[in-house]
């Protein structure tokens, strides 16, 4: 026989229930809160936890990008199964390194260490980035999106979306892969906003030199308005477009290569950042 205090239909128990739930609300908007008041801060125990925040927050668009990934590599049907199976379990280790970031958030990390650590060595970072380079404290933001390049090219950063932010012929429409990364990258220029944002729209070379530059401005412009769905500011961003006049070199690629109908992403620090 269960006592009164504890059967679910008894008022005072779920008025125990709703005060533990509004408790777990506020601690949560507190900690969040927190997080917030810590974006601007080099402090590495701030950011340690506004990372965990951000990967509990943020984990669940490992399953969707991870599906449109695989199913573009491997076809719709094997592509859906392995990328179910793979998100699921990216998923997973993006909410326990998240929960584990912000338990441990308190605890300052060793002086060696220049990133927060992930355990068991699984969820690593895709990013490349520069050494030596004036641009420490982005770069160590950046490298947390997955699936970039970042390369320092005479003062600025370059942000690149191998295989990801690329357009059919003749298109200017952002492809499901290309918007997960885009989300991280707005997330993550967010809590920069000392950086500006130049979006370089690149094409093919089939077609003519004017269509190709029209399709250039107009992916560049694409992405600008993805970004401004995400918060960003429109005074931040110019685009600009190339044509087909920068085609990637190298490895086997052509001007004709879809390689070359590109979006690439220049940040630069505003003059208001500066010494």
């Amino acid at each position: 026989m269960s006592r009164p205090g504890s059967n679910p239909r008894n008022p005072r128990w779920a008025a125990r229930a709703a005060v533990s739930l509004a408790g777990c609300l506020i601690w949560t908007l507190s900690v969040a809160s927190t997080a917030s008041a810590v974006t601007e801060s080099p402090d590495p125990i701030g950011q340690k936890l506004q990372q965990g925040l951000a990967g509990i927050a943020f984990g669940f668009l490992e399953v969707p990008g991870t599906i449109v990934e695989q199913a573009e590599a491997n076809g719709p049907w094997v592509g859906f199964a392995l990328g179910l199976t793979q998100g699921v379990g990216r998923f997973v280790t993006r909410e326990l390194v998240g929960v584990y970031q912000v338990i441990t958030a308190p605890f300052p990390l060793p002086a060696a260490t220049q990133q927060p650590e992930f355990p068991w060595g699984y969820f690593e970072r895709d990013t490349v980035v520069a050494e030596g380079s004036s641009f420490e404290a982005e770069q160590r933001e950046l490298g947390w999106i997955r699936g970039i390049e970042v390369e320092q090219r005479s003062g600025a950063l370059v942000v690149t979306f191998p295989g990801a932010l690329q357009f059919g012929p003749g298109s200017d429409r952002i492809d499901p892969a290309a918007e997960t990364r885009l989300i991280g990258l707005a997330e993550t220029l967010l809590r920069l906003p000392q950086l500006q944002v130049e979006l370089q729209g690149h094409s093919d070379a089939t077609g003519s030199a004017a269509r190709n530059q029209q399709l250039s401005e107009l992916r560049a412009e694409s992405v600008e308005k993805f970004l401004l769905t995400q918060g960003m500011s429109r005074d931040r961003i110019h685009t600009v477009g190339f044509g087909s006049s920068q085609p990637l070199a190298g490895q086997g690629i052509s001007p004709e290569d879809a390689a070359n109908r590109r979006v690439e992403v220049v940040l630069t620090q505003s003059v208001a950042a500066g010494p």
